[in-house]
């Protein structure tokens, strides 16, 4: 009897409670310069784990202007530049240090100057760490760098990148100097092949 009076009061609970609806199942589409700024995390006083985590759970806000068409970059002529300057990035991180900010906007003041220049940004990485990971990591860090571009308003369609990971070493060496200035995004040039 005790089964069939809780039995009754549960179906009358159930029934008598408010119903919600969902009215709105999808996220709206975010325009096209609807860009989130790169969170500057400074996690050099944590260690390797908590660090790694942090990295991934920040992840997503990076890979937001990512959906934005990239330039192509087949059939085009790749050059050096002396007027933009390598971003240096810290062990393990794709996110861009505080110091690096002021480098970041002066590249982008040069590109903001100069509208018809389509670049590639080149993400490396040092030796330490699998292969796999590290190609991984270098694109992160290309795509960091081509985020806070087009947040500092750089039309992202100009902006082309590529991961390297360990195999383009600036320095060859093992020691902390040499993985420090292996660390980077680089930036070329793109430019039309000549007929």
């Amino acid at each position: 009897m005790k089964i069939f009076y809780f039995t009754l009061l549960a179906c009358l609970l159930v029934s008598c409670a408010p119903k919600y609806t969902v009215t709105h199942l999808k996220k709206p589409v975010p325009k096209v310069y609807d860009i989130k700024p790169i969170k500057i995390v400074d996690v050099s006083d944590l260690d390797l784990d908590i660090k790694r985590n942090t990295l991934l759970q920040n992840s997503l806000d990076y890979l937001a202007p990512l959906s934005i068409q990239e330039p192509e970059i087949r059939n085009k002529k790749i050059e050096e530049t002396f007027d933009l300057d390598i971003i240096y990035f810290d062990y393990d991180s794709y996110d861009i240090k505080q110091e690096e900010i002021a480098v970041v906007k002066k590249n982008a003041t040069w590109l903001k100057m100069n509208t018809k220049v389509k670049i590639l940004i080149e993400g490396h990485t040092d030796q330490l760490g699998s292969n796999e990971y590290n190609l991984s990591l270098s694109q992160h860090r290309a795509s960091s760098v081509r985020a806070y571009l087009a947040y500092l308003g750089v039309d992202p369609r100009r902006i082309a990148t590529i991961s390297y990971g360990e195999e383009k070493l600036a320095v060859k060496a093992y020691n902390k100097q040499a993985y420090a200035k292996n660390r980077r995004a680089k930036f070329l040039l793109l430019k039309d092949k000549p007929e």
